[in-house]
């Protein structure tokens, strides 16, 4: 095969293309969407169409050795098969070899970037005859051996969460939960191809030490926040945000491996190494999909803070912008401060924002960071807006406190729109607490319509955009493509429930009982599965959890409505109209799924639902 068909491989089979270099499934125009895992799975298939590809085997090329159970393998199948349109009887595309494996049945043809096949390969094409299909074979690809194909190596971890994550987390999770039931269903339709050449995508990592002794944690990961936020007022670009990145915190991360899973282009790593008292920086663009190093730079004089990131930021966005405009330089060179250590307060800040787990104690340590960088520079916008996320944060409690965080939170968002009105964070924290904690829809929209406005391909404003607009459903896909993060068991298990899917939503809520080391209701689970099926086993489930939850209530931090939707889900209406009255009073933020969210159907039809939707502000 020529080089350049080497590096840009293609394969056709149906009305189905896969782009390797780009990792791009694509019908016709439309582009399929498949998680990395998934694709991996499709390539191996392809790549080794008309031999069956045993599950350990397939298991150890996608896994990448971890241990993962059978299960794993056979629910990507199962999505594999629903992203191509087939069923498992009547397949078209992946036959089950039973007690064995995989393998792939329809004709695959490759071919080269521009979507002609070599010389070489028209001449050694072969075919052959499986049953009444036509399987052909093309050089390279030996029926018998299973090839490697380059995958991630890390697998992502399912943890439950309580916690409701501002902007980034929770909310958006339970978006995508009840969104993620209509993605399902209409992920064929028509959608724009995206491909790396339709726009740029990027990943900045925090910067890594060259000795473990040097480490300096908060101004590892400012350095990689501070350039995100550069980066992301440029609208050509699509950046990971920080809350994506803040995981590739360790001195041995690969950069191309962390490119790989956030699905970026490019990955701009940089380093430092302490010499006395001078500190040497770093730092290269690297191309993810050839290894290749688009620049590197180095700094070792003593260094300004600033000026390095501004260097940084504009020799990223000149190799990867055809021009380079005045409107891109003011956005790039913009600085939060001048002012040295209000600008390292800030990075503490920030970083124990992304890294305390939600505890209140750190976050309000976080917020006194953020409020001496205010007192060194009362003009430091960003340290305004952080602030008022910080006490969004905290105002997503319940009790008498999550009034007072969120009138502070309103009024630092509003001072720093005062001092910069183009700030999308201070709009994004404006309009949540709009819609989250006020209810006032009309004042929610005006600031995500202005967030939009500054930047449409901003992470996230998509993201959070779409967390308030719950039911638009291409909101809710954007959101699903760039968060990068696995919704909670807890969700995914919802989500089959949703459509029905009840021995995958068995599965699930399995594994979840597994995370929350309920081995004894697992068991019960289980046992009762086989005896009644699974609307039995549920209510086992669900009857556990609410016994757990009514023994919280007198708890401060305990949320009514978590009660609420164990008692809809099990039936019991007054119940959950009691704890939905507790949820109302204490303004919790979950409520303003009511209208969408399928744990409430049970009582849609209550004329008290009427009600309480009416009193949050809901149209009728």
């Amino acid at each position: 095969m020529a080089a350049s068909a080497a590096t840009n491989r293609h394969y056709r089979f149906g009305e189905f293309q896969i782009d390797v270099k780009n990792r791009v499934l694509a019908r016709g125009s439309e582009t399929v969407p498949l998680t990395p895992k998934t694709f991996d799975l499709l390539l191996l298939l392809v790549e080794n169409s008309g031999s069956l590809l045993k599950k350990d085997e397939l298991i150890e090329r996608i896994w990448d050795g971890a241990f993962v159970e059978d299960g794993n393998l056979a629910r990507t199948v199962s999505f594999l098969r629903k992203a191509l349109g087939e069923r498992r009887k009547d397949p078209e595309y992946i036959v089950t070899v039973a007690g064995h494996g995989y393998r792939f049945i329809a004709q695959v043809e490759e071919f080269s970037g521009d979507g002609a096949q070599s010389t070489a390969q028209q001449q050694m094409t072969t075919t052959r005859v499986v049953g009444d299909r036509t399987i052909t074979y093309f050089p390279g690809r030996v029926p018998t051996k299973l090839r490697a194909v380059q995958v991630p190596s890390k697998t992502v971890s399912h943890r439950r969460t309580k916690r409701l994550v501002l902007l980034v987390g929770a909310s958006g999770i339970a978006l995508l939960a009840v969104s993620l039931a209509f993605v399902l269903r209409e992920s064929k339709r028509p959608q724009p191809t995206v491909t790396p050449d339709s726009f740029k995508t990027i990943a900045v990592l925090p910067s890594r030490p060259s000795a473990a002794e040097d480490r300096d944690p908060a101004s590892e990961f400012g350095l990689a926040a501070s350039l995100i936020n550069r980066l992301s007022g440029i609208r050509s670009l699509t950046v990971r945000p920080a809350a994506a990145i803040i995981k590739y915190t360790s001195p041995d991360q690969d950069p191309i491996e962390a490119g790989r899973e956030q699905q970026v282009n490019y990955v701009l790593a940089s380093s430092y190494r302490k010499s006395g008292e001078k500190v040497v920086l770093a730092a290269q663009l690297i191309n993810v999909h050839d290894r290749s190093v688009l620049w590197s730079d180095t700094c070792e004089e003593q260094c300004n803070t600033f000026a390095w990131q501004d260097a940084l930021a504009e020799k990223t966005t000149r190799s990867l912008l055809t021009t380079l405009t005045d409107s891109h330089r003011q956005v790039l060179t913009k600085h939060g401060t001048e002012n040295q250590r209000a600008y390292d307060l800030f990075n503490l800040g920030l970083y124990g924002w992304y890294t305390n787990k939600y505890d209140t104690e750190r976050l309000q340590k976080s917020a006194e960071y953020l409020q001496q960088a205010i007192a060194l520079d009362p003009n430091y916008v960003m340290a305004y807006a952080w602030l008022a996320t910080i006490n969004c944060g905290l105002g997503l409690g319940v009790g008498a406190a999550r009034k007072e965080y969120n009138r502070k939170a309103d009024e630092l968002a509003r001072k720093a729109l005062e001092l910069d009105d183009t700030l999308i964070q201070a709009h994004l924290v404006l309009g949540f607490s709009a819609y989250s904690y006020h209810w006032d829809w009309g004042r929610a929209e005006e600031h995500f319509k202005r967030a939009r406005e500054l930047n449409p391909e901003d992470v996230e404003v998509a993201r959070t955009y779409a967390a308030y607009l719950a039911s638009l459903i291409e909101q809710a896909r954007k959101a699903l493509t760039m968060v990068y993060a696995t919704p909670t068991l807890y969700f995914i298990w919802r989500c089959y429930e949703q459509q029905h899917i009840y021995e995958e939503a068995y599965r699930a809520l399995q594994e979840l009982l597994a995370t929350e080391k309920e081995k004894a209701t697992a068991e019960l689970v289980s046992r009762t599965y086989a005896a009644s099926g699974y609307e039995k086993a549920r209510g086992v489930y669900l009857k556990r959890k609410l016994k757990d939850l009514e023994k919280q209530a007198q708890q401060e931090k305990f949320n009514p409505l978590d009660a609420a939707i164990a008692c809809s889900l099990l039936g019991d209406r007054d119940e959950a109209f009691r704890w939905l009255e507790k949820a109302y009073e204490y303004h919790v933020q979950g409520l303003i799924y009511l209208n969408v969210d399928p744990e409430f159907d049970n009582l849609r039809s209550d004329p008290r639902f009427t009600d309480l939707t009416r009193r949050i502000g809901f149209q009728q």
